[in-house]
C-alpha cells in the first residue's frame, strides 16, 4: 500500500509514523500488512518515520 507525505500533513510534531498508527488514524485500511511512503506533498511538522520510504522522502525528511 502506498501513501504520500500529504497524507501526514496534519499529524502532530514527533508522532511516530508506523503501520499501526496509520491504521488507527484511518490513513490505511486495517487489512494492510505493509506500506511505503512516497514524496508527494510536504510535512508541516517533524515526524518520526518508521516505515519504508522512497529516496525523495528521505531527502525531504532530512530538510525538515
Amino acid at each position: 500500500f502506498v501513501i504520500n507525505l500529504s497524507d501526514l500533513a496534519d499529524w502532530p510534531v514527533k508522532t511516530e509514523v508506523t503501520l499501526d498508527n496509520l491504521i488507527k488514524r484511518g490513513v490505511v485500511p486495517p487489512s494492510i500488512k505493509s506500506v511505503k511512503l512516497l514524496g508527494s506533498g510536504t510535512l508541516k511538522e517533524k515526524l518520526i518515520i518508521k516505515i519504508p520510504t522512497s529516496k525523495s522522502v528521505a531527502k525531504k525528511i532530512d530538510k525538515s
